[in-house]
């Protein structure tokens, strides 16, 4: 497959994912000129294979009238590490300001969750305890100082770098920490919060059972959309942080349902 072939192909498993994608940050993310993306975006919308609207694209599997998606396919943790990187970076940022040394946290899998741990491993802590499931997140932390990891082995999951199943749910079962902080494939009010892999959705249940405090850190993409499996309702997260491109029904729906929402700018 040629280069540009290639490129639409994942343009279109992009926008397939997320529902609605900027121009911008297409030709951000594929280190390419916007010129070249509106091409590639012109010759996918001849095939009618998305929809070409005002300085972006959509999946002809959104529905607008409800702005949700169902999400077709997952991407690898690298596909995904770039993307809205420095919209990850400011809810990292936020999440860390909750972070006290002395106690004991969760980091889930996950590109947001990771960008947490980088912003953790710039600090200097004394004793923080940091139990998580992902690959990327126990290899970062593991060599600064002050920082206890607890890694919950398992079946592999190649494509998220984490661990899931049974034993990763057992190695869970005796655990206990003050903060929980996941992110989530989908968020919608009226199919909870949402993941690709059944086995994830049953440690996330988990995981939320033996925290003290649960906290979802996600961009605005994640809202307004579901996954195929369900984790838990609506209503479950204490805390939610998200940036300020958040779907406008949902701060009311939020205040609702009594969950703190954390915006960022």
């Amino acid at each position: 497959m040629k280069a540009g072939e290639k490129r639409r192909q994942d343009i279109l498993n992009l926008v397939n994912s997320i529902g609605i994608v900027a121009i911008s940050h297409l030709a951000y993310y594929f280190k390419v000129s916007k010129v070249t993306i509106r091409t590639d975006v012109e010759i996918l919308e001849k095939e009618k294979k998305l929809i070409k609207a005002h300085g972006c694209i959509k999946s002809l599997n959104l529905n607008e009238d409800r702005d949700t998606l169902q999400f077709d396919q997952e991407f690898s943790f690298l596909q995904k590490q770039n993307f809205e990187h420095s919209i990850k970076t400011r809810l990292a940022l936020a999440a860390l300001e909750l972070i006290k040394d002395g106690t004991t946290i969760l980091l889930d899998a996950g590109t947001t969750i990771y960008e947490l741990a980088v912003q953790i491993s710039k600090v200097k802590w004394q004793n923080l305890t940091v139990i998580t499931p992902s690959l990327p997140v126990c290899e970062l932390l593991s060599a600064v100082p002050g920082i206890t990891i607890v890694l919950l082995g398992g079946r592999l999951n190649a494509k998220g770098k984490c661990f899931i199943g049974e034993q990763t749910q057992t190695m869970l079962t005796d655990l206990h920490y003050e903060q929980l902080f996941f992110a989530v494939d989908g968020y919608h009010i009226d199919y909870g919060l949402t993941t690709h892999y059944p086995d994830e959705a049953v440690l996330n249940r988990q995981m939320i059972q033996q925290a003290d405090k649960v906290i979802v850190v996600a961009d605005h993409t994640k809202f307004a959309r579901h996954a195929k499996h369900k984790i838990v309702d609506f209503s479950v997260p204490d805390l939610v942080i998200t940036d300020d491109g958040l779907h406008p029904d949902y701060p009311k729906y939020f205040a609702q349902h009594s969950i703190a929402l954390k915006l960022v700018h």
